[in-house]
């Protein structure tokens, strides 16, 4: 795999390109990271 900050750069890149909202891009980017690391993260 090549760089994955580039790729992720790349990925939101994408997003905004093809008319992604802020609020999404941001559930994609964070959101999502944060909801599968509290579901698999113990207390």
């Amino acid at each position: 795999m090549g760089n994955p900050a580039e790729g992720t750069l790349n990925v939101i890149r994408w997003l905004v390109t093809h008319g992604y909202r802020d609020e999404e891009i941001a559930a994609v980017c964070g959101g999502n990271i944060l909801r599968v690391a509290r579901a698999c993260w113990p207390r």
